[in-house]
């Protein structure tokens, strides 16, 4: 997935997993880790806060990091496709699932966070917003607000001032998508540098938000 270039301003942070206690008993092996997507004590299942952490990522998170408290078959290795023919390293953690995350690193050493792109749907910013909401969604979590019409590669992008995730402005980029074979996507009153989510067109498209990314 191609990411614009606004989206280097962003990066991540999180929580570890609490390892069980080792029975003081001689001979008695202690419980097997159990792996968990999310342990901070601050934070429900799936939670994220801008600026603090996102899951199990946190500001100052290696890819080492996330090998011991997750385990190498939670992560994969993959460059990130930035914009304008330029790449960045990252690592998808539990790819394919609804916990689904992607860290995007500062250095090929992957020792220093630069974003997270939220992939999976069980992921909640403050206030209940997740990847893939409904128009609908987005306005409860957000309450009326305005985004660039879609036209250009910075289509979508929300801005976040004004509405209930403005605290979070400087940390969180959102993006809605429109389904562009939908004849009710192809209004020209969509071609405009700005969009209103109450604006007569945009909830006959009804678009959903795509892109969740998140810095600390």
């Amino acid at each position: 997935m191609r990411l614009n270039l606004v989206f280097l301003t962003v990066a991540l942070a999180a929580c570890g997993t609490n390892k069980p206690q080792v029975s003081g008993t001689t001979g008695v092996a202690p419980p097997p880790v159990h792996r968990q997507v999310v342990q901070n004590p601050d934070a429900g299942h799936g939670s994220i806060v801008p600026g603090e952490f996102v899951g199990p990522l946190r500001s100052d998170s290696t890819r080492a990091d996330l090998a011991t408290r997750l385990g190498e078959g939670a992560l994969k290795d993959q460059d990130v496709d930035i914009g304008e023919g330029q790449v960045q390293a990252g690592t998808v953690i539990h790819a394919g699932t609804d916990h689904e995350l992607r860290a995007v690193w500062q250095t090929s050493e992957r020792d220093a966070l630069a974003w997270v792109h939220v992939i999976g749907t069980a992921w909640e910013l403050p206030g209940g917003l997740s990847p893939g909401a409904t128009l609908v969604q987005a306005e409860t979590a957000l309450g009326t607000f305005t985004f660039n019409g879609f036209i250009g590669d910075d289509s979508g992008f929300v801005d976040l001032e004004g509405t209930r995730l403005a605290g979070h402005t400087a940390k969180t980029t959102l993006r809605m998508v429109a389904d562009s074979n939908a004849a009710s996507c192809q209004s020209a009153a969509l071609q405009v540098q700005h969009l209103s989510s109450d604006a007569p067109a945009v909830q006959a498209c009804a678009p959903s938000l795509g892109d969740v990314i998140v810095r600390l």
